[in-house]
């Protein structure tokens, strides 16, 4: 039978030939699997030093994906890489640099005429709720969801009703 060290390695290597993942979650499932820490930290040091995992690169990934596929905000890929376990450091590199010359007000005001025509029906009140709603969601801060919501709704025709 195989020792424990192979076991967790083979494990490992199963989980990132599927996705990409942090440190942090690697040693997570490890845990769960309920392996020595000694065993994970030789391991992950292991996948570390063959360059297999690296939170620096996971998290450049992460928010360049977050910003061009997801259209969300820094604030909401912030929060979901810290909830992955990276550094606060490399998060704030990784965000700066996928955010860098990118006009968050205007990704929110794209973003929000897309939504806002299945909006239209609704009263006033009740569409910039919601759009409020939708954009603090995508992860965009107070400051933008106010100024886009403001314009949205000066552009558009309601139901007064």
């Amino acid at each position: 039978m195989r020792d424990p060290k192979t076991k967790a390695r083979n494990y490992v290597y199963m989980l990132l030939s599927k996705k990409s993942y942090t440190k942090k979650e690697i040693v997570d499932r490890l845990k769960r699997k309920l392996y020595e820490p000694e065993i994970i930290a030789a391991v992950i040091k292991e996948f570390e030093d063959e360059g297999w995992l690296n939170d620096r690169r996971y998290a450049r990934a992460f928010a360049a994906d977050s910003k061009t596929f997801n259209r969300v905000g820094k604030r909401l890929v912030r929060i979901k890489l810290m909830r992955k376990g990276v550094d606060r450091e490399i998060i704030e590199s990784a965000v700066e640099k996928a955010y860098e010359g990118v006009d968050e007000y205007e990704m929110a005001l794209e973003l929000a005429s897309k939504r806002m025509r299945s909006l239209q029906k609704l009263e006033k009140q009740a569409a910039a709720r919601r759009l409020q709603g939708f954009l603090a969601r995508k992860g965009y801060n107070m400051d933008v969801i106010i100024k886009v919501v403001k314009k949205v709704l000066s552009g558009a025709v309601y139901d007064e009703g």
